[in-house]
């Protein structure tokens, strides 16, 4: 997702720079694995950077002081491990 989406707390995923037609379909398939929600996009995001076995810290940065309550109150909450599992499965696929 670096570098082709862009998302934050309410914000909802949008394209930076990249038409959709011309995004790998891996980058295509997990905004519609969580129906396009911006917040469960990130909150997927941030639960498979903290499920990896190499990442030992995950840094979050925003402008907005309230974006980042509530993305702190995310990585708390997590993502159901159902829905980790299938977005693993469709970025080692």
């Amino acid at each position: 997702m670096g570098g082709c989406w862009a998302g934050g707390a309410s914000a909802g995923p949008r394209a930076l720079t990249i038409a959709e037609e011309q995004r790998p379909a891996k980058v295509r398939a997990l905004p519609e694995l969580v129906e396009g929600d911006g917040d469960r996009l990130t909150a997927l995001a941030m639960a498979f950077l903290r499920s990896h076995p190499a990442i030992s810290a995950v840094l979050v940065g925003t402008k907005n002081p309230s974006n980042l309550r509530r993305n702190v109150e995310m990585f708390e909450t997590g993502i159901d491990e159902a829905l980790l599992t299938r977005a693993i499965a469709i970025v080692e696929a």
